[in-house]
């Protein structure tokens, strides 16, 4: 029986993995947010763009988790 690709992977370096899963997926949904309250502050158009920024990121974040749940189903191990 063939092993899974994945399998010989210590268990920390699944942590470590899943670690970076989940920070680059909070980044995603809080940067959009921080750089157009920057931007509003900029430009003077508060809260218009923070409010933009709070939106891409929650979609972009929603879309990622998404994509990282469907793979967990599959069986894939990205």
């Amino acid at each position: 029986m063939a092993e899974k690709p994945g399998e010989d992977r210590s268990a920390i370096g699944v942590g470590f993995v899943w670690a970076a899963r989940i920070t680059s997926l909070g980044l995603e949904m809080v940067i959009p947010a921080v750089f157009g309250q920057w931007l509003d502050g900029f430009w003077g158009t508060s809260p218009w763009l923070l409010i933009a920024g709070a939106g891409i990121g929650i979609i972009t974040g929603i879309i990622h988790l998404l994509k990282i749940a469907t793979a967990g189903i599959s069986g894939e191990n990205r």
